[in-house]
């Protein structure tokens, strides 16, 4: 590496979060579009088949950024959606494509006291946090059902896990 050149991780770590970064991105696009608004619901065609309930879409707004969207339920054969921001620019025909992934993050010592929201963005009102190398899941693997503890101990009464004593 030239003198004075520092990124603080080794040219292997580099490569390795390189190479997973790649292995994320998505080989194709899924997508539906907008049939209706109705207060604070968006009802999206298309792409029923694809979601479930809990999956997440990005709304293309004519005006504005993408809003994300959670899946909350079906309709007549349609994905019904709750926003997590305003509805300025949504209208019929709008693009809904599908989040391709389970939601990461890539966290940093820097992260540690900060303020975030549900979405974990910081809203602490300091510098924009740096993003790190190594992909981290929102939602953390459970160990197998025999594994977990207490799983050994049977209940008299066969239902649920027993309580110790």
């Amino acid at each position: 590496m030239p003198h004075g050149f520092n990124l603080g991780i080794s040219l292997g770590q580099l490569f390795k979060a390189v190479q997973t970064d790649l292995s994320q991105i998505p080989e194709h696009h899924l997508y539906g579009r907008v049939t209706a608004v109705q207060g604070m619901l968006i009802e999206v065609g298309g792409v029923q088949r694809r979601l479930m309930v809990g999956d997440h879409c990005h709304v293309q707004r004519r005006s504005k950024a993408p809003l994300r969207c959670e899946v909350v339920g079906f309709r007549n054969g349609r994905a019904l959606l709750l926003p997590y921001g305003p509805l300025e620019g949504i209208g019929l025909g709008c693009k809904a494509e599908i989040e391709s992934q389970e939601p990461v993050i890539r966290p940093t010592q820097g992260w540690l006291g900060r303020v975030v929201n549900a979405l974990g963005e910081p809203v602490d009102g300091k510098a924009p946090w740096r993003v790190g190398t190594i992909l981290v899941s929102f939602e953390p693997s459970r160990p197998p059902p025999m594994l977990e503890k207490g799983s050994r101990e049977r209940s008299t009464w066969g239902c649920g896990p027993s309580i110790p004593s």
